[in-house]
C-alpha cells in the first residue's frame, strides 16, 4: 500500500431490525343517534344522510315539515332530486353534514324516508292497489290499505310480511258512507290526525251495451267509481287543510277519454271522475292540497276478466258487438303488461315537488288518447264500428215467405 493512501472504511454493523408495533384497530364507527319526531305528521328521519331511512327518537322539536328539493341550486320542475325523501327542518339541532361535505351544505336539514307520511290506498287487495301498497311500503311510507273484505285484508298483510314489508289495513267499502267515515276515523287514530295522502284506486268494471245494463248495475258502478272517491276527498280535505297540505291521487282510465262501445257506463264513470278531479285540483290549491289524475291504459289486472264475465252475463245473440268485444278483450288480456308502471306513477305523484295535473300511463293510452282527440268523431266512429263489429246501417228487413227480391210487400186490395 502506498504512502498517503487511506484504508477503506469498514462498513458499520447493521442495526438489528426491530419490528414496528402493529397499528391499533380503528374504533368501530358509532351508530348515528336515532330519534323519533314528536310531531305525528313528521317523517321518521336520521341525522346521518347514509342512514336516511332510520327513524328519529322522540324529543326532536319539529318546526316545519314539507317535501322540497334538498340539493342546492336553482329550483326546477319535476320530482325531487332525492326521490322519495322527506326533508325536515328543525330548530337548533346539528342536523346534517357540515359545510362543504355534501350537497346539503349549510341547509340544516334532516333527510328521511317517505315512510313518516301516511297514505290511504283504496281497493288495495288486488289489481293496481296491491302493487301500489307494496311499492309504497317498500319505499318507507306508512301505508294504510283499504279493503272491503277482511279475509283479503289479512292475506294482504301476510303477503306483505313475506316480502319484508309492514302495512296496516282498515275495512273500507267506498260505496257506503258509514264505512268511509268509520275507516277515516280509524286512520285518524292510527296517524294522529288523518292520512297525509289519499289514493282513490277502488273501481269496478261494467261491460255491456247501454240498452242491456239496468239501473241497479249502473248505480252500483257510479257509487264505486265516482261517488265513493268524491266522498273520500270531501272527508279528508278538512284534516289535510288543518295540517297544512296533502296529496290526493285519483286513478281514472284512458277509457274515460276514449269512450268505448260495449263499455259505456265504465267510460262514463271514469270521464266524470276525471272532470271532478280537475275541478277539485283548483278548489283545493289554497289548502295546500295537490290533486293529480292518473289515466292508465290496459294492464294485467282482474278488470278485464270481470268485464268478460259481464259480457257473458248480458250477451244478446242479436247484438254482434258482444262476440267481437269478447274476442277483443281476450286478445288484450293475453298481451298486456304488468301494473308496475301505474304504481311508479302513484309514487311520483306523492313525492314530486310539483306533481303534474294528469299522467297518462301505458303505450295504448298514450297513443289512443291524443289520436281520439285529434281525429273527427265521424272517423273515430268508423274505427269503433270496425273493431267492435257493430253494423253502421240497419239490417235489411226479413222478406215474407214467397216474396221475391225487389218485390214490394203490401196488402192486396180485395175486389168484389
Amino acid at each position: 500500500m502506498t504512502r498517503g493512501s487511506r484504508l477503506p472504511a469498514e462498513p458499520a454493523p447493521a442495526a438489528a431490525a426491530t419490528p414496528e408495533p402493529p397499528e391499533p384497530p380503528a374504533p368501530a364507527a358509532a351508530e348515528p343517534p336515532v330519534r323519533e319526531a314528536a310531531d305525528p305528521w313528521a317523517a321518521p328521519v336520521s341525522t346521518d344522510a347514509k342512514h336516511s331511512r332510520r327513524p328519529l327518537t322522540e324529543g326532536l322539536e319539529v318546526e316545519q315539515l314539507k317535501v322540497y328539493a334538498a340539493a342546492a341550486g336553482p329550483r326546477r320542475r319535476g320530482p325531487l332530486p332525492c326521490r322519495g325523501l322527506v326533508v325536515v327542518r328543525v330548530r337548533g339541532a346539528a342536523c346534517g353534514p357540515r359545510r362543504g361535505e355534501s350537497s346539503w351544505e349549510g341547509r340544516g336539514v334532516l333527510v328521511a324516508g317517505s315512510g313518516g307520511r301516511s297514505v290511504l290506498v283504496t281497493g288495495a287487495t288486488g289489481g293496481f292497489g296491491r302493487v301500489i301498497v307494496f311499492r309504497l311500503a317498500g319505499a318507507g311510507w306508512d301505508v294504510i290499505a283499504g279493503a272491503r273484505d277482511r279475509d283479503k285484508a289479512r292475506n294482504l298483510v301476510a303477503d306483505a310480511a313475506g316480502r319484508g314489508l309492514a302495512l296496516r289495513t282498515v275495512q273500507l267499502d267506498v260505496a257506503c258512507e258509514a264505512s268511509c267515515r268509520q275507516a277515516l276515523q280509524e286512520c285518524a287514530e292510527m296517524t294522529g290526525g288523518g292520512p297525509w295522502a289519499l289514493v282513490n284506486n277502488a273501481g269496478i268494471p261494467q261491460a255491456g251495451a247501454v240498452a242491456d245494463v239496468d239501473d241497479e248495475d249502473a248505480r252500483r258502478l257510479l257509487e264505486v267509481n265516482l261517488l265513493g272517491p268524491a266522498r273520500l276527498c270531501r272527508l279528508v280535505l278538512p284534516a289535510m287543510a288543518a295540517c297544512g297540505g296533502g296529496r290526493i291521487v285519483n286513478i281514472s282510465s284512458g277509457l274515460g277519454r276514449v269512450p268505448w262501445p260495449m263499455g259505456a257506463w265504465y267510460s262514463a264513470g271514469k270521464h266524470a271522475l276525471s272532470a271532478l278531479t280537475h275541478c277539485l285540483r283548483v278548489e283545493a290549491a289554497h289548502l295546500g292540497v295537490r290533486v293529480s289524475l292518473i289515466e292508465p291504459g290496459a294492464f294485467a289486472t282482474p278488470m278485464l276478466s270481470r268485464a268478460l264475465t259481464d259480457l257473458n252475463t248480458l250477451r244478446d245473440p242479436a247484438n254482434p258487438g258482444y262476440d267481437s268485444t269478447t274476442r277483443l278483450f281476450t286478445a288484450v288480456d293475453r298481451r298486456v303488461p304488468g301494473p308496475e308502471p301505474v304504481a311508479r306513477t302513484v309514487e311520483t305523484c306523492l313525492t314530486a315537488r310539483r306533481p303534474r295535473p294528469r299522467y297518462v300511463v301505458g303505450r295504448e293510452a298514450r297513443f289512443l288518447v291524443p289520436l281520439h282527440t285529434m281525429l273527427p268523431l265521424s272517423l273515430t266512429d268508423r274505427i269503433k264500428h270496425a273493431v267492435t263489429g257493430l253494423p253502421r246501417t240497419p239490417a235489411a228487413a226479413a222478406r215474407p215467405p214467397g216474396q221475391q227480391p225487389g218485390e214490394r210487400s203490401g196488402r192486396v186490395k180485395e175486389t168484389a
